[in-house]
């Protein structure tokens, strides 16, 4: 299976769904040390269910930190370190910098709930998206 590394964002997303088991269904889920601590930030659980991996934290790049918070410079930063080609990050702008800057393929909440649906993981898709901003949480049309 092939990994992904998860930025926080789409997490919380996929926990508002209850479809937060999407993810192993299509990835080795990986988790930097940053994402699980603003995860249990946002969410006051103390871990992620046992099908995703908790991984070392990569060196701190002083050009992410000083760009993106925590979270999103450390899955760019282990993703690059470990040769890893893509990540799951909804925030724009660490969608430009991991692409534009690192080579990296990129992918959201959006383009998860797409591939679940093609797989048959889920039905129709519109609803989760409806569901999303009712909770607050942004995405594009």
């Amino acid at each position: 299976m092939q990994p992904l590394v998860c930025d926080t964002g789409p997490l919380v997303a996929l926990l508002y769904l209850d479809l937060l088991d999407l993810l192993p269904a299509l990835y080795r889920p990986l988790v930097t040390p940053a994402v699980l601590a603003e995860w249990k930030a946002a969410d006051g659980r103390a871990d992620l269910p046992p099908s995703f991996e908790i991984t070392t934290e990569p060196p701190t790049d002083p050009l992410l930190t000083h760009q993106l918070d925590s979270g999103e410079a450390s899955v760019i930063q282990f993703a690059v370190i470990n040769d890893i080609a893509r990540i799951l990050i909804d925030e724009r702008k660490g969608r430009r910098i991991a692409r534009r800057v690192f080579g990296l393929e990129t992918i959201g909440t959006a383009g998860l709930l797409v591939q679940a649906k093609r797989r048959g993981l889920t039905g129709d898709i519109a609803p989760l998206f409806a569901r999303l901003k009712e909770e607050g949480y942004w995405i594009g049309d």
